[in-house]
């Protein structure tokens, strides 16, 4: 798609590039990797007097965090794999944490973006992650389990 913009700056966030400008008076954020062309055209740029770039960048950045979807799961989890779970990053963040149960077990509530996401990551601790909530999401745990032990189960070695 193409449009005309009066570019406004450059945020960098890790090693990736954004660019803020304004589009019919409106200042939107693009993804520098993701322009395919650029132009220099004969038309003024126009830069809004109050616009500055760090208090853009903040607002905008709080804002795309806080419109995140989000998929919780309560889940309790062996003792061993807490740490990994602690190191998920971007597969899923730990709202809470509760004390270890009579068993040693940890119920935690975990955020993640959407349900397959939280379904696949989970399921990759066997055993050692019991899913409380939802029980749709423990269902198609189940579910998956069972299809990989039925499809590995009729194929001859």
């Amino acid at each position: 798609m193409e449009r005309v913009v009066d570019p406004l700056g450059l945020v960098a966030k890790g090693s990736t590039w954004y660019l803020a400008a304004a589009v019919e008076g409106e200042v939107r954020t693009y993804r520098v990797s993701r322009v395919q062309e650029a132009r220099v055209i004969d038309q003024t740029c126009i830069r809004p007097k109050d616009f500055d770039l760090a208090a853009f960048w903040a607002q905008s950045s709080t804002h795309f965090v806080a419109n995140l979807p989000r998929y919780l799961v309560t889940v309790r989890i062996a003792p061993e794999v807490l740490e990994t779970v602690h190191h998920a990053g971007r597969y899923a963040r730990i709202d809470t944490v509760e004390a270890p149960d009579a068993e040693g077990w940890i119920t935690l509530r975990l955020q993640f973006e959407m349900e397959e996401a939280a379904c696949g990551y989970l399921l990759s601790f066997g055993t050692q992650v019991e899913i409380v909530e939802p029980r749709e999401l423990r269902e198609k745990v189940i579910q998956l389990a069972e299809s990989i032990t039925a499809f590995y189960a009729q194929k001859s070695y």
